[in-house]
């Protein structure tokens, strides 16, 4: 009788939290109303307005998981989640369930339909394969060997999700000529979508590049994914030397540094990477 009562309420909100005991992240939850939905990973949390649509379809879920599942016996210092439903005239409802690292049903749709629902294709939740995606750390240095005065030129990018922080530098030999560092929520963000795509590199066939004159520019690209050992890949800087997936992360970034500090500094070191391609610039002055 009770399920009935709370089946035809009015429901206010959907809260869902899962606990993890992952090294750096160890909360993540969505809160979700018929006009906005919170979403909070590790402490840190953004708000985005929602259709009513939108909170139709995640209430119709939240319905299913009442029906799918009955609470669980949690292990102590187990990972688990907990699904909040907030009613109108009645009593939240609360059910709890572990997460396993078993595929099933459950955890892989539950995730999928949570993350198209709420628009954030990034989040874990319960998806192990999203979850090890996850990037935490991503650095990028590149050295041109044919500056006329200094004789090398390099650039420097890190990133890093514990911190939040961007820090890019450019030096001309020993003198540095540029640098900057930013402090932003949105670089979680960035992280997320630059580990949407994996690098992938041919190893039988790459060889470490050995620094010679006869080589123009060559690269180190450092990146840890959650819960995997730290990845390391150097060679030439040329397009076919360079992990499939390179592009689109190097896009990220560059679109991620022209909307915060309006600059695009990555952008003379890709174009060496469009072979074959011309570009025409037509100036006209006034008077």
């Amino acid at each position: 009788m009770l399920m009935d009562l709370q089946n035809s309420e009015r429901i206010d909100y959907i809260k869902f939290e899962c606990f993890f005991k992952l090294p750096d992240v160890s909360y993540e939850c969505i809160l979700m109303s018929q006009y906005d939905t919170t979403i909070t990973v590790n402490g840190h949390g953004y708000t985005t307005h929602n259709r009513e649509t939108d909170f139709d379809n995640i209430c119709d879920l939240a319905k299913r998981i009442i029906q799918q599942h009955h609470d669980d016996d949690l292990v102590d210092n187990g990972e688990y989640w907990v699904l909040t439903i907030g009613y109108t005239m009645v009593e939240p409802l609360i059910i709890k369930g572990a997460i396993t690292r078993e595929k099933n049903a459950f955890n892989v749709g539950l995730s999928s339909e949570l993350r198209e629902l709420t628009g954030d294709s990034y989040l874990w939740l319960l998806d192990d394969e999203n979850r090890l995606n996850r990037m935490m750390s991503f650095s990028l240095t590149i050295t041109r060997y044919d500056d006329a005065l200094y004789g090398s030129t390099t650039l420097s990018l890190d990133i890093t999700r514990e911190q939040q922080m961007l820090v890019y530098s450019e030096r001309k030999g020993n003198r540095l000529v540029r640098e900057f560092s930013l402090h932003d929520v949105m670089i979680e963000q960035m992280l997320n979508n630059m580990g949407e795509f994996s690098l992938q590199i041919d190893h039988e066939h790459y060889k470490q590049p050995l620094v010679e004159p006869s080589l123009k520019m060559v690269y180190t690209m450092n990146v840890r994914y959650d819960g995997e050992k730290p990845l390391q890949y150097r060679g030439c800087f040329r397009r076919f030397d360079l992990p499939v997936g390179f592009d689109a992360i190097m896009s990220v970034i560059n679109d991620y540094m022209q909307w915060l500090v309006h600059t695009r500094p990555l952008d003379k070191y890709i174009m060496d990477l469009k072979d074959n391609e011309v570009i025409y610039y037509d100036v006209e002055f006034e008077s």
